[in-house]
């Protein structure tokens, strides 16, 4: 388990993936490559791409859901996110939207939604913030994270509403503006989700040789990974994936 937030303030996250290191073999294999371009006056492989994966290691990857198309998909979604047409919101100031994350964090410690959709929040609402056009971002940024935790996961509604919001409709509103703000979907990359991903093909790709040094790798980037995104949201130039 792994909690993040400020003492106090962590939540139960499931355990990570588990952890599996790179193939030696498959890494010896991109230094003979690089070798034999540069003989051959070519550019070197600058990734396992170059390589022929064995069908094993290619079903490998599927079976743990993070193949080459999983990348591309995750590309093309943050580029969508991303792009500089969507800056046009009103945006946060920086101290709000501290306090809009602690917020979530809390929200999400006494829901237990599990660590890796604090972040995925956190990205929606990077996204939401630039694209909001709206004066009324900042007087709505509680109903905004409440209705991110109730879109994220199923919650009594009725108890959530009782503790923190006077009326019932005002997340069915922030919902919606949410949504058509988003282009109604929500399946933006995190820079969690891509860390993630990283590590199980990591793993994948090193048959789970390096398990205890990718589990120590992972513990101390995720706790990068908060830090930098409390203090620098994802932008156009640094987007989740540069992030990671």
């Amino acid at each position: 388990m792994h909690g993040i937030g400020h003492t106090g303030h962590a939540f139960l996250t499931p355990s990570l993936l588990q952890p599996s290191v790179p193939d030696t073999i498959a890494v010896g294999r991109v230094c003979q490559a690089n070798q034999e371009h540069k003989a051959q006056n070519e550019e070197p492989y600058d990734s396992l791409h170059g390589l022929k994966l064995e069908d094993a290691l290619i079903d490998a990857l599927d079976d743990k859901c993070v193949p080459d198309e999983v990348l591309q998909d995750m590309d093309v979604r943050e580029a969508k996110a991303m792009s500089p047409c969507a800056d046009s919101g009103t945006g946060v100031p920086p101290h709000l939207r501290n306090m809009a994350l602690e917020f979530l964090a809390t929200l999400a410690r006494e829901t237990r939604l599990p660590q890796s959709k604090w972040f995925q929040m956190v990205a929606i609402l990077d996204v939401y913030c630039r694209r909001h056009k709206h004066a009324d971002t900042v007087s709505r940024l509680p109903a905004t994270c409440m209705a991110l935790v109730r879109m994220l996961r199923k919650v009594d509604k009725a108890r959530l509403i009782e503790r923190v919001l006077p009326r019932g409709d005002i997340l069915n509103q922030e919902e919606a503006s949410l949504l058509e703000s988003l282009d109604w979907t929500i399946a933006f990359p995190s820079i969690e989700s891509w860390l993630s991903t990283y590590c199980t093909r990591f793993n994948v790709l090193t048959q789970g040789r390096l398990v205890a040094s990718i589990a120590w790798v992972w513990g101390k980037t995720i706790f990068n990974a908060e830090v930098l995104i409390r203090h620098s949201p994802s932008s156009t130039k640094l987007p989740p994936r540069k992030q990671a």
